[in-house]
């Protein structure tokens, strides 16, 4: 057998012995990812160990513009926590939906998706997640509706959030421009049309009245949603009571970064620092100066501790994508894999659209997880950056939504008591739908 096909092999084995690890618990993403790049260097090039050095110093660097877009992005998402902005996004369009069970959900799914173009990082997700999960089980709806249409509320506003397009340019080299933001209007509509035929499929199912109804007892009262804990480095320190106004005009906050960077063309950073002054000025009538700067204080602490693990993340995939550069990594990966792997825009679409399910458990088309590497991969190939931004984020819905190891999935259906594998097998063809239909857009409309 050929050394290069061996080689590949070696390097394989030892990618899917960490991704079963992952999986089973056994051991953490956040050093599986750069320990997988510095494995395959030392497979491939066991005749010159100090590139894994190389690899390692280099690969934690790569994405360090990435990753302060990604601290910048986390830090405006928690103003709109601490400043009051969503809460009162939220709870004012509950007021005007009147009780009634589909527009409630359908309307603050709507909000949700609006509030996280800007809100990214999962101290944001947790502090909307126990509002809207709570004022939709208030007004009737079961969770098993709820809790999926907050994952996709989350998930479509990512895409459309320049912190999280940050993060995807630094694994494809694209910079979403042009024609692509149409193609991520157009994914926005089709995955909100799709999860509201699932909650209209799930309430005929469950022959359950439109409108009106007993509200779902969530079990906890008022006082210990707010006070619910939050694992995993999450803040558990309940946000200052809001004494000062909150304007209407306030309400732009979150669409003002995607304003700037979507039809100004402006740099992601600038545009997320013009959104956290904005949001602290529109509401500080009624504020004292000393109350602005606990506040701001607050949210710099917060939105660090929120996004370190994700840089970490990025930090390791780095490393995966460092290693896959190098000729001795690239050489027997592309003589066991090329074969495989999508060779067209056609292929590459239909690779998406089919093995999309892949994306689940950190698995080989999640460019957060083994994924670093097929992607790392296809781009290496000449693949069209711009059709592979558009997989990872067609994908995202898959992950986010029905996936049981995404961490917004583990900390939604714990806080709301549903079980994740119910979840999972309700919603994974709602998800695989909307992924496959975006995918069919893609096909038409980005740029390649």
């Amino acid at each position: 057998m050929d050394l290069q096909i061996i080689l590949g092999l070696l390097a394989l084995i030892v990618w899917g012995i960490m991704a079963i690890l992952i999986v089973l618990g056994k051991i953490n993403q956040l050093y599986a990812l750069p320990l997988i790049g510095v494995l395959m260097v030392a497979i491939t090039t066991y005749n010159d160990p100090y590139q894994m050095v190389l690899v390692a110093q280099n690969g934690f660097l790569l994405l360090y513009s990435t990753i302060i877009a990604i601290i910048v992005g986390t830090i405006m998402a928690e103003s709109l926590v601490l400043t009051g902005i969503a809460e009162n996004m939220i709870k004012k369009t509950a007021e005007f939906a009147g009780g009634r069970k589909v527009l409630t959900a359908a309307l603050l799914s709507l909000v949700g998706i609006v509030i996280f173009t800007g809100a990214y990082g999962n101290g944001p997700f947790i502090a909307m997640g126990i509002v809207i999960i709570s004022i939709m089980a208030s007004v009737g709806l079961d969770k098993k509706i709820a809790v999926p249409l907050f994952l996709m509320s989350y998930s479509v506003g990512a895409c459309l959030n320049p912190t999280f397009q940050a993060m995807v340019k630094g694994v494809t080299g694209y910079q979403v421009e042009g024609v692509f933001w149409y193609w991520l209007i157009a994914l926005a509509v089709i995955c909100y049309v799709v999860f509201m035929g699932y909650m209209l499929w799930m309430l005929r199912r469950g022959k359950t009245a439109f409108d009106g109804g007993t509200p779902e007892r969530t079990g906890r009262s008022k006082e210990s949603h707010e006070e619910a804990p939050m694992e995993g480095g999450y803040p558990t320190e309940a946000a200052p009571k809001v004494r000062w106004k909150v304007p209407l005009w306030s309400w732009l906050t979150p669409v003002i970064p995607v304003v700037l960077v979507g039809v100004f063309k402006w740099p992601d950073i600038p545009a997320l620092f013009v959104a956290l002054i904005y949001a602290f000025a529109s509401t500080q009538i009624g504020r004292s100066g000393k109350e602005t700067t606990d506040i701001f204080l607050r949210c710099v602490e917060d939105g660090a501790k929120d996004s370190a693990s994700m840089c970490f993340i990025l930090m390791g995939i780095g490393v995966i994508m460092n290693a896959a550069t190098l000729a001795s990594v690239k050489a027997p990966l592309n003589a066991l894999l090329g074969p495989i792997l999508p060779n067209s825009v056609l292929t590459l679409v239909l690779f998406f659209m089919i093995l999309g399910p892949l994306h689940m458990y950190r698995g080989p088309l999640n460019a957060w997880g083994f994924g670093a590497l097929t992607f790392a991969l296809m781009k290496g190939a000449g693949l069209p950056i711009a059709m592979l931004s558009a997989g990872i984020m067609a994908n995202r819905i898959i992950h986010q939504v029905p996936d049981p190891t995404s961490v917004q999935m583990v900390w939604a259906v714990s806080w709301a008591k549903v079980n994740a594998i119910d979840i999972l097998k309700k919603t994974l063809p709602w998800a695989w739908i909307a992924n496959i239909i975006i995918m069919a857009v893609a096909f038409f409309l980005v740029p390649v």
